[in-house]
């Protein structure tokens, strides 16, 4: 899967996920096992590794009150975003609801 970034230069982005339409209801995904993304696209979301395999590694960002939020980065109703993760059932959800909006912390 390749992505164009706003000045047309490609990036191969193989762990972009893709999730049909991302709704209310819970989708299960699963976590970056690495540290693939560009940095136009991390900005200030930053990698953990806690060992491959290990459902707590991946990308997280930390907000202004000093919380430490995991997310992943989809490709979700024709439009890529960051979404916030929350651990349920022992597997990471998200829904429409962790949408995060576009800062100066995470961009696209």
């Amino acid at each position: 899967m390749s992505l164009k970034h706003r000045t047309n230069t490609s990036y191969n982005l193989a762990a972009v996920v893709l999730i049909r339409e991302l709704r209310n209801q819970d989708k299960q995904v699963y976590r970056r096992q690495q540290d693939d993304l560009p940095a136009h696209v991390k900005v200030n979301a930053y990698f953990e590794s806690q060992g491959h395999g290990n459902p707590n590694t991946g990308y997280y960002v930390n907000t202004l009150s000093k919380e430490h939020i995991p997310i992943k980065f989809v490709q979700a109703n024709d439009t890529y975003f960051w979404v916030q993760l929350h651990w349920k059932n022992n597997s990471w959800t998200t829904n429409q609801g962790g949408i995060i909006q576009t800062s100066s912390h995470l961009s696209w």
